[in-house]
């Protein structure tokens, strides 16, 4: 791990046997969690670390073992470090899967029954996910209440996806250089009026959540 004001290294691992490393990722509180694969026996691990600690937090052996070289193992963190959400992992590489970061216990499951799932980002709010697969649907779930928020047919297969972490806003990366940007409609919003009093006036349905919004 780097402090990335002076480029020092805070602290070093290194992962037991001759594992190789498919994935990584990291919390505000250095929670570090491994995404590897050993040389010999192909076996999958996911396993969490704290800071430099040499006792693993959680760890995880029923990871996918597939050869797909487009199924990487995949965890994102949320902002506040709490939640981190995986995909390519559990359940033989199916689903969305939203863990309790400290524990590593599963709260929800999205998309159980797929496995083509490309990426995910969190978006400001720090509950609500954005993902895409391949097919031309992106979709908006809120990893607290477990809900699917919007699905969203943008006419094309996106390549990638980014997204803002002040405003609700997802940049979809299209074919031919082209870029997507909407703005996503997230319930804490919704719920509150300019002035921050709570509005209890019509909402708008999931399925606008997005798609009002959207713009190239």
């Amino acid at each position: 791990m780097l402090n990335v004001s002076s480029w020092k290294v805070v602290c070093e691992r290194v992962l037991n046997g001759r594992a190789e490393l498919k994935s990584v990722a990291c919390s505000i509180h250095k929670d570090v969690v491994f995404c590897s694969e050993q040389d010999a026996s192909k076996k999958r691990q996911m396993i969490l670390y704290n800071g430099d600690s040499e006792i693993p937090t959680w760890k995880k052996d029923a990871i996918y073992q597939g050869g797909s070289s487009w199924r990487h193992p995949h965890c994102v963190f949320s902002p506040n470090g709490k939640v981190m959400v995986t995909w390519n992992t559990l359940n033989d590489g199916y689903g969305l899967h939203v863990l309790k970061a400290r524990t590593g216990k599963t709260d929800h499951i999205f998309l159980d029954n797929h496995y083509d799932i490309a990426d995910c980002k969190f978006l400001n709010d720090g509950e609500s996910v954005v993902c895409y697969r391949y097919d031309c649907n992106l979709r908006l779930f809120n990893v607290t209440s477990g809900v699917v928020l919007a699905v969203m047919d943008i006419g094309e297969r996106p390549t990638c996806i980014a997204s803002s972490p002040n405003k609700p806003l997802i940049a979809v990366g299209l074919r031919f250089s082209n870029v997507k940007l909407i703005r996503a409609q997230l319930p804490r919003q919704q719920e509150l009026t300019s002035d921050g009093h709570e509005n209890r006036g019509t909402k708008r349905s999931a399925s606008d959540r997005m798609a009002g919004d959207s713009s190239l």
